[in-house]
């Protein structure tokens, strides 16, 4: 499809994706900002700094971008970074990082006005995508513009590749302009099965890894440490609504072997905490949200942990953690490395998604089982908790081997820093 072609779609589809953006409440947030950002505008003392523009879709992807962020301030010490995101999660997490940004916006989806206008007025030296974040549009005017794009954490699971392949035939430029750089040698592979030549990839690792050894802890409050250590934790972390009945029977199973276990549940979208209450009250289980705080039901057995941010903390006083997203049949995958990182084995179901390559390495150390059913929960939750000394020795050694892994926001900052110097990347 030749540019004026896209622009044309692009400029037909626009109220179609005004009005979508209009009712979906995660979208909504700064609404006429996203498709007319007229306030994006470079002082007059900043209009020979260099810009980079960084976008991530969401709440997930900027958390494991703020190493890079920094990375690229270090970089670029004089430079501009603009930063935009899909949803109101995400901004609100780039809003936390002001001192590093310049420019803080909402994404206008390949709207033909807003990428004129960010890249003729703003003028971006250097793009950076985050994961899959590829849109025909941006990409054609930055080829255009010879704009360098960059991918970070250039991600592609084997049964995302013949789907992406569609966007990817249809718009060749996806895969012929950016500069990949990958997490490991899997995805590496599966962009070149898509057409990205081997010479545009790099392996430089996981921006996640730099992301869980940055972000410092909450304090927990004495209240909940006190819940927490009075007895074996089971943590069900991001866990979607059509993988609770598996957690909750598995939860009950292991009652019968561990009976003072405590269940910690956090789902990874607040809107059905209503209906998580609803059947832990039909099973006759107590429970008590955390932001009910100290005056709800200090006898609870689950708790629910219904704030963002205070996770991390949790995994340092669980004995086993089940991750999320790995049990239901769209196959989401949720982050495998974060519990082993702050000290708890991981259980995660069949579907893993971009996590597949992790959950071989991690049930070879004997930190990590893919399990499929509430009666293998229970089983290796029991050998877990019972075996709570060797677990931790091995937790030791998988944290030292994923030490190894940091450096993947130094890496792709000082390719982006060749980059806008016009130096060739070695």
């Amino acid at each position: 499809m030749r540019e004026p072609w896209l622009w044309l779609l692009g400029g037909m589809l626009t109220p179609a994706v005004m009005g979508y953006t209009l009712a979906k409440p995660s979208l909504r947030h700064q609404w006429l900002q996203r498709f007319f950002p007229l306030h994006l505008r470079r002082q007059t003392g900043e209009k020979k700094a260099p810009l980079v523009w960084v976008h991530a879709a969401s709440l997930g992807e900027w958390q494991a971008a703020k190493p890079l962020l920094h990375a690229i301030r270090k970089e670029l010490p004089q430079g501009l970074i603009l930063a935009t995101a899909n949803t109101e999660t995400g901004l609100q997490t780039l809003e936390q990082e002001r001192d590093t940004l310049r420019f803080v916006t909402p994404f206008g989806f390949d709207t033909p006005f807003f990428l004129t206008w960010v890249m003729k007025v703003l003028k971006p030296d250097a793009i950076v995508l985050l994961e899959k974040e590829l849109w025909p549009g941006l990409m054609t005017m930055a080829a255009r513009k010879n704009v360098p794009v960059l991918v970070a954490n250039a991600r592609m699971a084997e049964n995302q590749v013949e789907k992406t392949r569609r966007l990817t035939d249809r718009f060749p430029i996806l895969t012929t302009h950016p500069w990949f750089f990958c997490r490991n040698d899997t995805d590496l592979l599966h962009w070149k099965k898509l057409g990205v030549p081997l010479r545009k990839q790099w392996v430089v690792g996981d921006l996640k890894l730099d992301a869980m050894s940055q972000t410092p802890l909450v304090e927990l409050t004495p209240w909940e440490r006190q819940w927490l250590d009075d007895g074996p934790v089971l943590i069900a972390a991001s866990l979607h609504h059509d993988e609770l009945s598996l957690v909750l029977d598995g939860y009950t199973r292991l009652l019968h072997q561990v009976p003072d276990c405590r269940l910690v549940v956090a789902p990874r979208h607040m809107h059905g905490l209503n209906s998580l209450e609803e059947e832990l009250l039909k099973r006759g289980v107590a429970s008590q949200r955390f932001t009910q705080g100290d005056l709800g039901n200090r006898n609870a057995e689950v708790l629910i942990l219904d704030a963002f941010g205070r996770l991390p903390a949790y995994f340092q006083h669980s004995e086993v953690t089940v991750m999320g997203g790995t049990f239901g049949s769209l196959g989401r995958g949720h982050n495998l490395l974060e519990p082993v990182w702050h000290g708890s084995p991981v259980l995660f179901g069949p579907h893993l998604s971009n996590w597949e390559q992790w959950g071989m390495l991690l049930d070879k150390a004997q930190v990590g089982s893919r399990i499929e059913t509430a009666e293998d929960l229970a089983v290796i939750g029991a050998i877990a908790i019972d075996k709570r000394e060797d677990v931790q020795a091995k937790l030791a050694t998988a944290r030292q081997e994923l030490r190894q892994g940091f450096g993947a926001a130094r890496r792709v900052a000082e390719a982006l820093g060749r980059l806008i110097r016009h130096e060739p990347l070695e």
